[in-house]
């Protein structure tokens, strides 16, 4: 399946055509299926980083060998209480989620991309919570597309 999602991501992104993607799957039906699931994602603006466990939401800190300062976009994504997951804003005090990312209807299918970190350097995340309520809901994200950094063969 990853390999999939990520021939899909690579045809979007490259401006190919259907015909161009069809061979990975079963059907050309199938591929436009899978292709119009993906094209549903709510692309979020890009976060500095990502967490690698749970955090405090307060204050400037260290994240993942990156120092935050105010202002900087983070997804937390790591959270021992999964409803305080999501896209934040970082503050000197307590953190804000975004304001693309602080309403139940901009949670489901979003996808947002991570550019610095240690761990999580150049990837991709998506969250399919549906139907949230900000703070009953559990909210899980999965990484769609990223590498290793500690892969030597990792391009």
């Amino acid at each position: 399946m990853k390999r999939i999602i990520n021939l899909i991501l690579f045809a979007l992104f490259a401006n190919l055509t259907m015909a161009n993607i069809a061979w990975a799957f079963e059907s050309p039906i199938a591929a436009r299926e899978t292709v119009q699931e993906i094209i549903k994602v709510d692309v979020k603006n890009a976060v500095r980083v990502a967490t690698i466990a749970n955090v405090t939401l307060f204050g400037t800190q260290t994240i993942d060998g990156v120092p935050l300062i105010d202002g900087d976009r983070i997804l937390v994504k790591d959270q021992t209480d999964q409803t305080q997951n999501g896209i934040y804003t970082i503050t000197p005090e307590a953190w804000i989620r975004s304001d693309d990312f602080d309403k139940a209807t901009e949670i489901y299918n979003s996808t947002v991309a991570v550019t610095e970190g240690t761990v999580n350097i150049y990837s991709q995340w998506t969250c399919k919570a549906d139907r949230v309520v900000l703070g009953e809901s559990k909210i899980i994200f999965t990484k769609l597309i990223g590498i290793d950094p500690s892969d030597p063969t990792a391009e």
